[in-house]
């Protein structure tokens, strides 16, 4: 206690100390570029994308795609008599920055997070926006063929039919952890 006041001096002391540090010239900067950093860098998930070729064609099933057989020989996939992995792309999707995978043949595809979402306590989930694009070609003009918002486990796997390649259609296996 101050001896002609009455008053404690540690907590205005503490607080006088306090601003100084938040205002300080050479502080501020160093603070708002540390938490711009981990804004940037909190929100980011790395995706996985097969690109399979469905075909009617009888065939044995590839040991590639092993992991996937069970997704893959139930329905709405069933039409198909065989597959073949045609690639295994990958892409890394952040928020405010549109990710690009090229697929097979003229199509590639755009990515872009849009959010977290938690599910429950263990369980986060993704909200992303795919875009399906086939690249201009000699006889055909640019075209965006799908553009859709998914909400994804993380580490689930969202499959899709896509456009026609090679005597079959494109199947498209999206896993983002």
């Amino acid at each position: 206690m101050r001896p002609d006041k009455g008053l404690p001096a540690r907590p205005v002391f503490a607080v006088l100390f306090t601003l100084t540090l938040m205002t300080s010239p050479w502080l501020l900067p160093q603070v708002l570029a540390r938490s711009a950093k981990h804004a940037s860098t909190r929100l980011s998930a790395g995706c996985k994308i097969h690109v399979i070729n469905g075909l009617n064609v009888p065939g044995r099933f590839p040991a590639s795609l092993r992991h996937l057989k069970r997704r893959l020989q139930a329905q709405p996939f069933k039409v198909f008599v065989s597959f073949k992995l045609l690639r295994v792309a990958s892409m890394k999707l952040a928020s405010g920055r549109i990710a690009r995978a090229k697929l097979a043949g003229p199509y590639r595809l755009e990515g872009q997070l849009i959010s977290q979402v938690l599910a429950s306590r263990h369980k986060r989930r993704l909200r992303f926006e795919l875009a399906l694009y086939r690249r201009r070609t000699r006889y055909k003009a640019a075209k965006r063929m799908l553009k859709t918002t998914l909400v994804l486990d993380r580490g689930g796997t969202f499959f899709f039919v896509g456009p026609p390649h090679k005597g079959g259609k494109l199947v498209i296996g999206i896993t983002c952890q």
